[in-house]
């Protein structure tokens, strides 16, 4: 367990260049700050720290949706898309064009469909653009400024999370119900929520890849979140390299271990608690003995009860 964490730590520092292309040189010998410092190498530092050695990117991926997310879903069949254009008249004082778009198709074999919007700036110029994975379906909120981006030259797709699956243990909506018909998780490391929400970042860019090509330079794609959406989108550009720069705001603690069926239960007999069983995937590290059902467990905080897991 102890090797696990650890590994996970060195995975939070380096994740970020998952996606985004050349590696840090670890063998130069001297490094510098801004102010000109000296700073010690990478691999002496991890060395004196007794950090094990870091492991090949693909072996820290499948620990990381092992342990963590669950595996990613396979990729839809028989996909379509359904474009309900301009759905706001003279948008961004007319800077911009903003559709809805349905994306529908089969997942495991079975339907599923979600919602998401672009928002296009009016140019002849391919533009640089976010797929932000949103706590909110409208077109503006505190966590995307589009108008503020359109101005400055970006295109905006997004999505509003749950438009693809709840944020509780319910399967029983969105694609979990094409993920799993009967309701029920039968494999530990069966996809999480926020593996599902990463899921559906990787569906809207395979629409910019089919339908906007023309218009946007995939070479400045950004895929971002907020919280436990911006985790989220971590572990997109951590499993789709289209996505250029995974942004995160605020991405907070990791998830408990991964996507499963068993309780979390904490041992408070000792100063440091351990953590037995693993709650699922999109559970957040808060820690609450109020309004959790029967046994202390892993869970939002009070105000939430229901994400008790």
């Amino acid at each position: 367990m102890k090797r696990i964490l650890f590994l996970l730590l060195a995975l939070a520092m380096i994740f970020s260049l998952f996606a985004c292309g050349k590696p840090a040189d670890n063998n130069a010998s001297t490094d510098t700050t801004e102010a000109g410092e000296a700073r010690e190498p990478l691999e002496p530092l991890l060395e004196k720290r007794h950090v094990p050695e870091l492991k090949s990117r693909e072996e820290m991926l499948d620990i990381l949706l092992t342990e963590m997310y669950g595996k990613i879903p396979d990729a839809p069949t028989e996909v379509t898309y359904t474009v309900q254009e301009d759905t706001i008249e003279n948008y961004a004082a007319g800077k911009a064009r903003i559709h809805k778009v349905t994306v529908s198709g089969k997942l495991n074999g079975n339907p599923f469909s979600f919602p998401f919007i672009t928002a296009l700036p009016k140019t002849e110029e391919k533009v640089p653009f976010f797929v932000h994975i949103g706590f909110s379906s409208s077109n503006t909120s505190r966590f995307q400024p589009t108008e503020e981006l359109i101005d400055h030259g970006y295109a905006v797709l997004f999505f509003h999370y749950e438009d693809v699956a709840s944020d509780n243990s319910k399967l029983d909506n969105g694609i979990a119900t094409a993920l799993f018909p009967d309701g029920k998780r039968h494999n530990d490391d069966d996809p999480g929520k926020i593996a599902m929400w990463a899921w559906a970042a990787s569906r809207v860019m395979d629409y910019a890849e089919a339908k906007l090509a023309d218009k946007l330079d995939f070479t400045r794609s950004i895929v971002c979140g907020h919280s436990r959406l911006g985790k989220t989108a971590l572990v997109a550009g951590a499993t789709d390299t289209r996505f250029s720069i995974p942004t995160p705001t605020i991405p907070a603690a990791p998830a408990l271990p991964s996507p499963a069926t068993r309780a979390a239960k904490i041992s408070t007999a000792s100063s440091t608690p351990t953590v037995t069983g693993t709650p699922p995937a999109s559970a957040s590290m808060t820690t609450t003995n109020s309004k959790c059902p029967s046994i202390s467990t892993i869970c939002w905080p009070a105000s939430h009860p229901e994400r008790c897991w």
